[in-house]
């Protein structure tokens, strides 16, 4: 987990990305049942099928399958989802203090001693573990 967490501090030092954390302590929230990426083009990417730009796609993934959807009406409740939970995560600065606090409890995990003592810090840090990340990407850097 340490290596996967590292690689999430990674990316998010990234100038074209944007990676923002809810944590649990944030309680339930509408990315709970599925795992959803709200893709969005720019202008200048045309449709495969014809000379018209791209329209937004939602990507899908939960326990029925994956799917896409395209209709304005699902886009836009999507969207509003994505919003929801942006207001309810971490801001992206305090994102990336919150992860790296993890890790370094991760990696602390092995200096422990006792058994007991080892199984609750365990404990405690899969409670803090993260729900969900939301991280926006732009394939042109930003400035």
């Amino acid at each position: 987990m340490r290596d996967q967490l590292s690689k999430i501090l990674e990316t998010a030092d990234s100038s074209n990305v944007t990676m923002q954390v809810v944590p649990f302590e944030a309680g339930a929230h509408p990315g709970l049942d599925n795992t959803f990426m709200l893709l969005e083009f720019d202008s200048s990417v045309q449709s495969p099928f014809d000379s018209s730009v791209q329209s937004p796609v939602v990507f899908v993934e939960n326990l029925a399958g994956n799917f896409y959807l395209e209709r304005n009406a699902e886009i836009q409740r999507y969207r509003e989802v994505l919003e929801h939970l942006r207001a309810c995560a971490l801001s992206p600065t305090r994102s990336i203090t919150y992860v790296e606090e993890i890790r370094k409890a991760r990696e602390e995990l092995p200096k422990r001693t006792s058994k007991h003592h080892t199984s609750s810090i365990r404990k405690e840090i899969w409670r803090v573990q993260l729900r969900a990340f939301i991280v926006r990407y732009s394939m042109a850097h930003r400035s």
